[in-house]
């Protein structure tokens, strides 16, 4: 039972440090979309008024 403890902590310590570099992934391939297209993504309008970023779903 504690070693099923120990394994999730671990999951979601490793899924949140994974989280922020793909966050700024993902908003890097935005930028390159937008760089591509000539255009203002509709995912990163939020993004360019100053808005925070619409938050990720809770990790579980």
């Amino acid at each position: 039972m504690i070693q099923r403890i120990v394994w999730i902590t671990a999951l979601q310590i490793a899924l949140y440090t994974l989280g922020i570099p793909m966050l700024v992934a993902y908003e890097v391939g935005v930028q390159r979309l937008q760089a591509i297209n000539g255009r203002t993504a509709f995912i990163s309008t939020p993004i360019q008024r100053g808005q925070t970023v619409p938050p990720l779903p809770p990790y579980r």
